[in-house]
């Protein structure tokens, strides 16, 4: 009988565990939205470095955030409508305060 009470409450699926989100929130201040859409697609080396300044503006590193953008912006193999992109984004990362790399 102890096996089969076991079983009653140990042979059942278990439910999935809940999912876990390792990245910050989304930030109110810097909408990266545009800077995300602008990139789909784009080369992995460059779709890594506005992932990466993504989350930096998420944790609120705007530094590292403009750290990692400043360099993208002088790419030339960006399309024009990515460089504007990247633009504004640094210039609102400026305007809250970021310095970059001095």
């Amino acid at each position: 009988m102890g096996a089969g009470v076991l079983c009653l409450f140990g042979c059942g699926k278990s439910a999935p565990p809940p999912s876990v989100n390792t990245t910050a929130p989304a930030n109110p201040l810097v909408d990266t939205s545009k800077l995300k859409t602008a990139f789909v697609g784009a080369l992995p080396g460059t779709v890594g470095n506005i992932d990466s300044a993504i989350e930096f503006i998420n944790a609120t590193n705007y530094n590292e955030a403009l750290t990692t953008l400043q360099p993208l912006a002088q790419w030339p193999k960006l399309t024009p409508a990515q460089k504007q992109v990247v633009e504004d984004v640094i210039a609102k990362l400026q305007a809250l305060g970021a310095t970059g790399t001095p």
